[in-house]
């Protein structure tokens, strides 16, 4: 039975995805009863299991398809070729698809935290110095862009939960026999018992003697035992506000240094910005080569590279900086992306490059040596 169980978990991916096509299935079956106001009146456009796609969601999604068929087809887009091209419901099979997604992480227990939407922002919105660039900037640039700090933020967290659950798709899974035969015994084992209730309100004035009281603790003391604790206080601050209001003298900073040597210690890095080019249900293989190429000889043309990239890169995280990545060491990035970028000249644009996340066009624009 062990043997069994452990063969057909490699279908559990397979399953997850017809799983989610079967969620597209009935979806229909509503499908269109949201519709029957104006488009002023409507409350939703479709509805995946408990949760509906709402007007704010088509038009998200609706914005994301149009430009993307804007970049492609530049001035030959039309209305017409808009049209033919079936964008609204190219759009609304885009938000059922991001619920789907969401729904199905949601219920497998993926959680993007809000460490980890925080970690995401303060990495790619820092100044020269690696420094957060201020409420005020950060919400400047997200208006520009068309969003609020809030959706922004929101939507930088379903990006954390489908690239969770995609990897969890992807990735080869392990079971031990320990959780198969846990498994087994949880679905199959069961004990046929017979108990009595009594109420505790039947033996509240018995009294126990407080010399077999002492002779059950002393027998059981381990089961007594409280680990240590402590109560603390803390106050979280942000530490690069500080920095401007401490000055420690060079002596101090030189003690330091020579007491931590090794914790000074920086591999190599490279700083570099990019543009990106998904491959998804929406774009094939050979569409997104053909479009990167067509990016790259606008480039290659005098146009500017964070101005493209603000234009059409599909990187939510580093769009806004013009494709700005800051500084990264070797194994931060994507083997494919890192091995670009660490054997590129500064300056020099490299690519296209193909990686799991799309295609790619990189900048170098930095190198630090490794060292103290």
């Amino acid at each position: 039975m062990l043997k069994v169980l452990r063969e057909n978990v490699k279908y559990l991916s397979w399953i997850l995805w017809v799983i989610i096509a079967l969620f597209v299935l009935f979806i229909f079956a509503d499908f269109g009863a949201g519709l029957g106001g104006t488009r002023d009146t409507v409350s939703w456009y479709a509805k995946v299991g408990g949760t509906t796609v709402s007007p704010a969601d088509y038009q998200h999604a609706y914005r994301m398809v149009d430009n993307q068929f804007k970049q492609q087809f530049a001035d030959q887009y039309t209305t017409e070729l808009a049209k033919q091209l079936q964008v609204p419901m190219r759009a609304l099979n885009k938000a059922i698809t991001d619920k789907i997604l969401l729904r199905e992480a949601e219920r497998i227990g993926l959680k993007a935290s809000d460490t980890e939407v925080r970690d995401f922002i303060l990495e790619e919105f820092h100044d020269e110095q690696g420094r957060f660039i201020g409420q005020e900037q950060y919400s400047q640039v997200l208006a520009r862009n068309g969003y609020t700090v809030a959706t922004f933020e929101e939507d930088i967290r379903q990006q954390i939960l489908k690239q969770k659950l995609l990897s969890a798709l992807r990735a080869d899974l392990y079971v031990s026999d320990a959780e198969v035969e846990k498994t087994y015994r949880e679905q199959v084992e069961r004990a046929k018992i017979r108990y009595l209730e009594v109420p505790k309100s039947r033996f509240a004035d018995v009294a126990v003697p407080q010399s077999e009281v002492a002779a059950y603790f002393q027998q059981h003391r381990q089961e007594f035992r409280l680990p240590e604790q402590r109560e603390g206080a803390y106050l979280l601050v942000e530490a690069s506000r500080l920095l401007d209001q401490v000055k420690p003298a060079d002596a101090d900073l030189q003690a330091n240094y020579d007491a931590h040597r090794d914790e000074w210690k920086q591999d190599e890095q490279v700083s570099a910005s990019h543009i990106l080019l998904q491959v998804n249900d929406k774009r094939t293989d050979a569409q997104a080569r053909e479009q990167i190429e067509a990016i790259k000889k606008r480039i290659d043309n005098g146009e500017d590279f964070g101005a493209v990239a603000r234009q059409v890169s599909e990187d939510p995280a580093s769009k806004a900086s013009g494709g700005d990545l800051g500084y990264f060491a070797r194994g931060r990035m994507v083997k494919e992306f890192s091995d670009a970028a660490f054997s590129a000249t500064p300056g020099r644009l490299v690519g296209p490059i193909k990686s799991p996340f799309g295609y790619h066009l990189l900048k170098v624009t930095g190198r630090r040596p490794a060292g103290r």
